[in-house]
């Protein structure tokens, strides 16, 4: 069955939240969707709003999701987000966050990967909401190769929607970003962090840096950041992607801490 065109609007999906249970507690790794309600406002707020809140330093230039991207090697083992900024479907207070793909053909990626995440809300082991199955959720989220990206960074850049709404909505749909990875020793993972933004970070913050969608007036990022490890609890990991987000010309100063230490992850899948 799927949601009615209330709850479409309400939703802010990124590859977290699946239902209205989860939008206001899971903070989404995972590929970020600018959903009606969300464009409806950006729409109606007008040219006026609009100059206000970006500038010509944003985007950075040059800035671009990373080149020669191998989605294997992305989806071969589970994500931990180690700090994010929330979004507006986001509680501040989420923990165990965790995010696991499934391509479902290798040789078509279009046909989708799979997306799990799984979060608690308000605590460690706290109760827990997912999407594709994990913690029981009922809705699936697919995430495919954007078709309109060109170029040697393409394979990078993802666009992410709920299944049900696939081939009737496919404008529900929206970007994620890989915009920079450190690599690991085991060629299976390929990577060891990565740093994912929800599109292209088109606005000015106050701090004079860039994040996509953010509002100078609201400490929430429409577009979503997320600085990810494929360890639970990677300190070092995070102040590399820190230090990267800054060079990269993105705001770090609202990223908060997702608490990884003593989650079991029970019903992650």
């Amino acid at each position: 069955q799927l949601p009615t065109l209330g709850k479409i609007k309400r939703f802010s999906l990124a590859l977290s939240p699946a239902n209205m249970g989860v939008i206001h507690y899971l903070p989404a790794f995972c590929l970020v969707l600018l959903v009606w309600g969300a464009r409806a406002e950006e729409a109606t707020a007008g040219s006026q709003s609009s100059a206000a809140n970006t500038s010509s330093s944003c985007p950075p230039p040059g800035f671009d999701s990373v080149s020669n991207f191998n989605i294997t090697q992305y989806t071969a083992a589970p994500w931990f987000i180690q700090k994010q900024i929330p979004v507006s479907f986001q509680a501040a207070d989420g923990a165990c966050v965790r995010a696991q793909y499934q391509i479902i053909n290798p040789q078509s990626l279009q046909e989708g990967i799979i997306v799990r995440n799984y979060g608690n809300r308000g605590r460690v082991n706290g109760p827990a909401s997912g999407t594709s199955g994990a913690a029981g959720s009922n809705y699936t989220l697919l995430a495919v190769p954007d078709s309109s990206a060109q170029g040697k960074s393409a394979a990078s850049k993802l666009l992410v929607g709920l299944a049900q709404l696939r081939d009737r909505f496919p404008e529900a749909a929206g970007p994620y970003w890989v915009v920079a990875t450190g690599a690991s020793s085991n060629s299976t993972i390929g990577y060891a962090w990565a740093i994912v933004v929800g599109g292209m970070p088109d606005t000015q913050t106050v701090n004079g840096r860039c994040l996509p969608g953010r509002s100078r007036q609201s400490s929430q990022a429409k577009g979503g950041f997320w600085l990810a490890s494929r360890k639970q609890v990677d300190p070092a990991a995070t102040a590399v992607m820190e230090a990267k987000a800054q060079q990269l010309g993105l705001d770090t100063s609202q990223l908060l801490t997702v608490q990884q230490e003593g989650c079991t992850y029970e019903g992650a899948t």
